[in-house]
């Protein structure tokens, strides 16, 4: 058995927030090493409410007494698990503003962004959705209007829609669809940007 310490240490200030980055498969160190991405809330006890914000910036002096975060803005779109999805990109961080079309990925490359239903995902996995959204097609177990779409500068495309997910199966053959309630989650990119899963 290979045995090694692994120190653990705070890495943000004891000022009354809660601190937290988010899901596993962002970083949230900068390339330079120097600043840790980070949200802050005023709570934690309870899910998100459409009014309840988080703050997002990021920790410097994190290896230090004395941490430091610095506010880039604020969101009310995130959750506790993924928080509002923070990365950096090209070594800066970049966030998005939009009161309309959320967004779920962007390939750090191309800039091609990637979303889903929030409004469906708040309803199924509570957990993973945004406070305040709601499901266009909530008695409707796999909508041909709902899926996976693609955001440009000024449209929002379906690419992949829920009908058509619940109709593929572990083969790759066609099924007829049945009375679960489908929902996507967790859009990723491969590293070239070419394909998602």
């Amino acid at each position: 058995m290979i045995e090694h310490s692994c120190p653990i240490r705070k890495v943000s200030p004891d000022d009354g927030w809660h601190y937290w980055f988010g899901y596993y498969d962002k970083c949230p160190w900068s390339p330079d090493g120097t600043k840790l991405l980070a949200h802050r809330a005023p709570f934690c006890d309870h899910f998100p409410a459409p009014n309840d914000f988080a703050e997002v910036g990021f920790l410097e002096g994190w290896e230090t007494d004395a941490p430091r975060f610095t506010k880039i803005g604020q969101t009310t779109a995130w959750n506790w698990q993924q928080g509002a999805m923070l990365r950096w990109c090209k070594g800066e961080p970049r966030f998005n503003t939009s009161d309309t079309e959320p967004v779920y990925t962007v390939h750090t490359s191309t800039g091609v962004a990637l979303t889903l239903d929030f409004g469906r995902l708040s309803r199924l996995r509570p957990e993973y959705g945004h406070p305040g959204q709601t499901d266009p097609a909530p008695d409707d177990p796999h909508p041909t209007t709902c899926g996976i779409s693609r955001l440009d500068a000024d449209a929002k495309t379906l690419i992949l829609s829920l009908d058509q997910l619940d109709r593929i199966t572990a083969d790759g053959s066609a099924r007829a669809g049945g009375d679960l309630h489908q929902h996507v989650n967790h859009l990723a990119f491969n590293p070239s940007g070419t394909r998602f899963c």
